[in-house]
């Protein structure tokens, strides 16, 4: 109670005091870009010591109604300026006073749009930009994938049905292993894996300022992953102000997200803190398919004269059940199994409850930039990743020998599966700026080495514990040296040039302990080397039309998975065999694929309007493709097809009315098939046996996306209507309808209120995000086992409201 009269007495002192009947003024005026007295827009203007404040329009201009007479000093500041200060005399009706604010550098502004971001009309790269604005409309607690369905030729789903829990994104056909995922500029992507795990950073979304998704080729500072697509994110504080929101969300299926940030603004113009903490929950669509995870997003930075310093330290344990395998069309057409799970005791397995992923994720960035003169720019950025934790599952009749058991008959046993990762880089550039060329030259190195193991920590046969029974273990190492050089050269007033060159080396080592059933220590290094060229042209037609052409070459290495399955003692590592019956371990089975990727795009802009087009053509040599089955843990299996094509046209486009209202939408079809392809038919099997997949689809990937969204955003109130269109896709590439999803139709729905923009001033927004508003039953994605199609269906009719406070 002592705090609470504190508390109460600092705002009672703090808050202003107006009398009834007191005359009362309004403050005019606009802020400014001192440089080039061009408007500031979003700027925060404040009435210090009161609550009392408003932000600058698209003209950089503002109003604050009705200050009592007297008396102030008036603040005006934004993220990448100054914060300036001016003393006024608030007098009857109005009173007029403009600010110039001085460009500071801060991280994520002019740096990053000239040297890691695209363009609109300049970059011959094809691409879509989303900004907070956007993602906060859409985002209630999903994780970020599914914030992203805008986006042409770019598919996401998530395995629990509703957003919330191993989420994925595919672009043009290409799945998550070859989309390159960037936070910061620090790759995100699993060094084993080549996934990204968003569930391992819970309520990201909260924080994000904008997302840059590159489609095709992504250029060097985006790494070789980045064949399909490359999705940059940026986070963001609450501004150049101090403040602090509280925010919770609820909705279907035990959905809860609360969440607490503050920031303490932009302190003696060289000091801001931001620190962001969370708990997200859910019970998934899908029965047991849970997901309950801490967050916490901590930031502080430093802002010189000419340079600025940020550190970032994110993450937070996670615990989420499994959902990895779909369920038949048999279970769809019931209504009482369509949320079947084959993990939930109540469908399938009928024993185990604790089958989860449990997994602690903590991320450390140090973000340094310094501008050493008018042209020149030096930034580095070093980063550490470390990742903890187990897979824990209930296994029917395991194998004895399998799991190192002295047990004589098969039994129900319980497993983990456990992992210590360990990533640690640095990310330097450097950036030289004359009047009508850049240049760009940096790298990534890093090093990041894994250890798992297997423990039988229970079995049915002798109803016992068993600690510490290790049944498998391996070690691997990876190394990483890139360099690249990025340059844009004008031509002319009209034309820019763009040439890019990239050399990376890669080094895996793979060790294996010599333990139960796995008596041979294989031991091999791999070793890749691969020089990525792109060029692309950029041409202005007139004030409101631009086109490009771009070519890339790209290549990337096979997943440690592609190669051995080392957690399962009956499959061999998949190199050569030699006449001895040896294996050749410096010639692996699944090499490494390369892209040839050309593109032809189209920028057509007004101040209300935009109408981007693209065709792209994407020859490969040994893409790396999935068969459409799974591994035992859910996992896709892969191998490489001698040449395909992944071809197709996007378009984006979007326009804005009076009165706030807008409409926009976007299309792709995506045509991806094999010219030359084997592929490896029962491949968990001895007796595997080739087929030919020439001429077939690609699995996994619809034939066609669209969306189209009609809104309203004004001051203190936004809604929008998305309705996307999803076409036909194959689970494996067999092109059989029985092993299909089909095409579907959903509509999403949002409406947010924010009080504090009303006269009233009430520091609170209300938002509802209704997901399948019409109830359609549909499938987002599966698999095939045993020739049988396995399909996770999507979330029925779902809703969420969300409240946030705003101090």
């Amino acid at each position: 109670m002592k705090k609470l009269a504190i508390l109460l007495s600092i705002i009672i002192i703090t808050f202003p005091k107006v009398s009834i009947g007191q005359l009362t003024g309004d403050i005019n005026g606009s802020v400014l870009n001192s440089e080039n007295d061009t408007p500031i827009v979003g700027a925060n203007v404040l009435v210090e010591g009161t609550f009392l404040g408003a932000a600058t329009d698209e003209n950089g201009d503002f109003v604050i109604p009705n200050v009592p007479v007297g008396e102030y000093t008036i603040s005006a500041g934004v993220i990448g300026y100054g914060v300036k200060k001016l003393k006024i005399s608030v007098m009857p009706d109005k009173t007029f006073l403009s600010f110039s604010l001085t460009p500071i550098i801060l991280p994520g502004e002019k740096v990053l749009i000239t040297a890691s971001r695209a363009i609109s009309g300049k970059t011959p790269i094809a691409f879509s930009n989303i900004d907070s604005k956007t993602l906060s409309e859409k985002y209630s607690s999903q994780e970020l994938p599914l914030l992203l369905n805008e986006v042409p030729s770019l598919y996401s789903y998530s395995m629990t049905g509703n957003g919330m829990g191993y989420s994925e994104i595919k672009i043009r056909g290409f799945d998550p292993t070859r989309v390159a995922v960037t936070l910061n500029n620090v790759p995100l992507n699993d060094p084993e894996d080549h996934v990204t795990y968003f569930y391992d950073i819970a309520d990201l979304s909260a924080n994000v300022r904008d997302v840059q998704v590159q489609r095709g080729v992504g250029n060097s500072l985006y790494g070789t992953a980045a064949i399909g697509g490359s999705v940059n994110i940026q986070t963001k504080g609450l501004g150049v102000e101090p403040g602090m929101n509280f925010s919770g969300t609820w909705g279907d299926y035990n959905t809860r997200r609360l969440n607490f940030s503050y920031g303490t603004g932009i302190v003696n113009n060289n000091y801001s803190a931001y620190g962001r903490f969370s708990k997200v929950e859910t019970d998934g669509y899908r029965r047991d398919s849970g997901v309950d995870a801490w967050s916490y997003f901590l930031s502080g930075t430093r802002y010189d004269k000419d340079m600025s310093t940020t550190v970032n330290i994110f993450g937070g344990p996670l615990v989420a059940k499994f959902a990895w395998f779909g369920i038949t069309k048999d279970e769809l057409a019931d209504e009482k199994s369509r949320r079947a799970n084959y993990y939930s005791p109540a469908d399938h397995n009928g024993f185990f409850e604790n089958q989860v992923d449990d997994f602690l994720q903590s991320h450390y960035q140090i973000l340094n930039d310094y501008k050493a003169s008018d042209e020149l720019r030096i930034e580095n950025t070093l980063f550490h990743i470390k990742g903890d934790g187990f897979f824990q599952d209930y296994k029917s009749s395991g194998n004895p020998f399998q799991y190192n058991l002295n047990d004589k008959n098969p039994s129900d046993l319980v497993r983990k599966q456990i992992v210590d990762k360990s990533q640690w880089g640095w990310l330097p550039r450097v950036t030289l700026t004359k009047e009508n060329w850049s240049l760009s030259v940096g790298g990534e190195f890093s090093f990041f080495n894994s250890d798992h193991w297997g423990e039988v920590v229970w079995t049915k046969e002798s109803n016992q514990s068993l600690p510490d029974n290790r049944y498998y273990g391996y070690k691997a190492d990876k190394s990483s040296s890139t360099v690249y050089a990025h340059g844009v050269y004008g031509l002319n007033e009209l034309t820019e040039l763009m040439l890019d060159f990239q050399f990376q080396h890669l080094r895996n080592h793979f060790d294996q302990e010599v333990v139960g059933a796995f008596q041979n220590n294989y031991e091999y290094n791999l070793n890749y080397t691969f020089l990525s060229p792109r060029i692309g042209i950029n041409r202005i037609l007139n004030d409101e039309l631009s086109i490009f052409v771009n070519f890339s070459i790209a290549k990337r290495e096979p997943r440690d998975a592609d190669i051995y399955d080392a957690d399962n003692p009956f499959i061999l590592p998949l190199f050569r065999v030699n006449a001895d019956n040896s294996l050749d371990f410096d010639t692996p089975l699944v090499t490494e694929e390369t892209l040839y990727d050309y593109e032809l795009g189209s920028t057509w802009r007004t101040s209300t309007a935009y109408l981007k087009t693209n065709l792209f053509w994407m020859d490969f040599r040994n893409e790396i493709v999935p068969t459409g089955q799974v591994d035992e843990i859910g996992l896709p299996v892969y191998f490489n097809a001698d040449k395909s094509i992944h071809r197709g046209i996007e378009f984006d486009a979007s326009m804005n009315f009076s009165a706030g209202y807008y409409v926009s939408g976007n299309f792709s079809l995506n045509d991806n098939y094999f010219v030359s392809y084997n592929e490896v038919g029962n491949f968990f099997s001895d007796d595997r046996f080739p087929i030919d997949r020439s001429g077939n689809k690609i699995g996994g990937f619809p034939s066609y996306l669209g969306g189209f969204k009609f809104g309203q955003r004004k001051k203190q109130f936004s809604s929008s209507v998305y309705v996307r269109f999803v076409g036909k896709q194959y689970l494996d590439n067999s092109e059989s309808d029985d092993l299909s999803i089909n095409s579907y139709r959903v509509t999403d729905f949002s409406v947010n209120y924010d009080f504090s923009g009303t006269d009233s001033k009430i520091p609170l927004s209300l938002q509802l995000n209704v997901n399948n508003l019409f109830n359609r039953k549909y499938e987002t994605h599966g698999a095939v086992d045993s020739g049988i199609g396995f399909f996770i269906p999507a979330a029925l009719r779902n809703a969420y409201l969300t409240l946030v406070i705003k101090l």
